[in-house]
């Protein structure tokens, strides 16, 4: 999809229709000449702000650094692109500013192209590390930010004297024609994606990373296109912008495949979650029958039970073990020293050894000794 979506400008220059120069009629409308580069950055603009507002949305989430990474840095090139758009309907009579527009576009892509392969180079150092906390995360994440920002401002200060700088560089005042600066963003773009961008999806896996990938036919075909153009507002210039718009709809794309992605996993494990609920319900309410049927069984034939866990030093009797000890009912957690207490003197050091060299030897036992109930009554019990 994305690769159509690219030879769409390519089929443009040949027939010359949908980006087209000059003036265009367009459903029976005249339309200026910077009409169609006024659509794709408006679009392009939308999508790189949505997108970073997505990131920084996603990282209160899931506090992954990845996505919002790429994020801030959509965003602070939507807020060049916001500038250029106003110089682009900027109307000054008689001043040709199409040199303004080439030199800001390369400033623009200079920008994002240096901060995809220093963001990827950093985070590739990040995550190189051991898991980071929240706090670190968000830490990190501040001064990306921060960084971001201060290039942003360099650049829109650089912006602001375009007039100065391309009138005492010759060289930046034929930005338009094909030369080494319009191939500058090419050749980092170049480096990241040879060099950077298969270590970052070796790490991570995820459907954004994917389309990060297919991101890059547009970058690159759009800054072409761009070295390409000959005036402004001619096909190859509208093209560029319509890729442009295309590179940031892609990350756009992935964000959102990410989310739902995200929330089918989510809704996965709680379906899963709730199977096994239910699978502890059903063995919870079968033990509770069980133990049911255990306690009428033992009533009926007088016989009690009991358990010792052995580290905890704890006791738990049966209902009926807690009435031929002569209580009523489970009304106390019975101990060592309980246990002993009901038991005829005489006959606790028996009973004390015969559980020792079980609980050593780890075997049964079996001894008879006499028990004395609360209300003085002696009665004779096989253990």
């Amino acid at each position: 999809m994305v690769m159509l979506l690219c030879i769409a400008p390519l089929l443009s220059v040949i027939l010359s229709i949908l980006f087209g120069s000059s003036y265009k009629n367009v459903l029976l409308f005249n339309v200026s000449a910077n009409f169609y580069t006024n659509i794709w950055t408006s679009f392009g603009i939308a999508a790189a702000l949505f997108t970073g507002v997505l990131a920084m949305v996603d990282f209160n989430i899931r506090k992954e650094l990845t996505i919002t990474l790429f994020g801030i840095t959509l965003f602070i090139s939507a807020i060049l692109d916001v500038y250029y758009l106003l110089i682009l309907n900027e109307n000054v009579v008689g001043k040709d500013i199409s040199g303004n527009l080439y030199f800001i576009w390369w400033i623009n892509r200079m920008f994002y192209s240096l901060t995809l392969l220093i963001g990827t180079m950093v985070y590739l150092k990040i995550k190189a590390k051991n898991s980071r906390t929240p706090q670190q995360k968000n830490k990190i994440i501040r001064r990306t930010a921060l960084i971001c920002v201060l290039a942003g401002s360099t650049c829109v200060l650089i912006i602001s004297n375009t007039d100065t700088i391309l009138q005492r560089k010759l060289v930046l005042d034929k930005i338009a024609q094909i030369d080494l600066f319009s191939f500058l963003p090419l050749i980092f773009l170049f480096v990241w994606a040879a060099f950077f961008l298969p270590k970052f999806m070796l790490r991570f896996h995820g459907i954004f990373s994917k389309l990060l990938i297919l991101s890059i036919a547009p970058l690159f075909l759009a800054q072409l296109f761009m070295a390409l153009s000959a005036e402004v507002f001619d096909t190859y210039y509208n093209a560029a912008h319509y890729l442009r718009f295309i590179s940031y709809l892609v990350p756009l794309t992935g964000i959102l495949l990410n989310y739902v992605d995200t929330v089918r996993n989510e809704q996965r494990i709680i379906a899963k979650l709730d199977i096994e609920v239910k699978e502890k319900q059903m063995l919870t309410a079968n033990l509770i029958e069980r133990e049911g049927l255990l306690a009428n069984a033992e009533k009926i034939s007088k016989l009690g039970s009991w358990e010792l866990d052995i580290k905890a030093n704890a006791y738990k009797w049966s209902d009926e073990l807690y009435r031929i000890y002569g209580f009523k009912g489970n009304t106390f957690q019975p101990t060592h020293a309980i246990a002993q207490q009901v038991v005829v003197p005489e006959y606790n050091k028996k009973l004390t050894k015969e559980l020792s060299n079980a609980v050593k030897n780890k075997t049964t036992f079996a001894v008879e000794y006499q028990i004395i109930q609360p209300n003085g009554e002696k009665r004779y019990v096989l253990n």
